[in-house]
């Protein structure tokens, strides 16, 4: 099970510069993305109507298309292009599942708020600190021991996932183990003792 914990930081002037440019970056994916979609009729059965139906690129060259363009003149770490195009895509089939429940509407999704998805090769765990890299060779360190929670005992598919960060809060994903499968599998493992 996935918990998500939010903790306050006071690095704002520190990632404030690396927030404004993953959100332009974020947008221009978006937008790119967007510039590939095909609408595909689809009639509805029983009925002389028909639905629009977005397509998008999603193959491999063009990902490396976007990826290679958006690292000339980046200042930042490589990976941050890889998280940006990795949310971008999130949005896009987000917005795309919200459009066939007749939940948005034919417009391009944006951006609006200013957060970066950290990759797990982007962040360390240091005792009670997250160091997370801004460029190559430049770390911001956010402090976790005022946290209400108890910290993995590292960075992986198995401890933290993906922090997000705002510009005024860290949320960290936990994976925590559930308990109402371990209680399940000890019932189980109790009523096969009694057998």
């Amino acid at each position: 099970m996935l918990r998500t914990y939010s903790l306050k930081h006071d690095k704002r002037d520190e990632i404030e510069d690396l927030l404004w440019a993953y959100n332009r970056m974020l947008n221009g994916m978006l937008y790119d993305i967007w510039s590939t979609v095909r609408w595909k009729r689809v009639d509805i059965k029983g009925k002389h109507q028909f639905r629009l139906i977005p397509i998008f690129r999603k193959d491999n060259g063009f990902k490396r298309f976007l990826r290679n363009k958006y690292l000339e003149g980046w200042v930042y770490a490589a990976h941050w292009v890889d998280s940006a195009l990795k949310t971008a895509s999130s949005i896009i089939e987000s917005w795309r599942k919200n459009y066939i429940k007749g939940e948005r509407k034919r417009v391009q999704p944006k951006a609006r708020r200013l957060f970066i998805r950290v990759k797990q090769t982007l962040c360390k765990l240091e005792g009670e600190k997250l160091r997370v890299t801004v460029a190559p060779r430049q770390f911001v360190y956010f402090n976790l021991s005022k946290r209400y929670f108890k910290l993995p005992a590292m960075v992986s598919s198995n401890g933290i996932g993906e922090p997000i960060i705002t510009l005024d809060k860290i949320h960290l994903p936990i994976h925590a183990p559930d308990t109402k499968s371990e209680t399940l599998a000890e019932k189980m493992a109790w009523d096969s003792n009694l057998l």
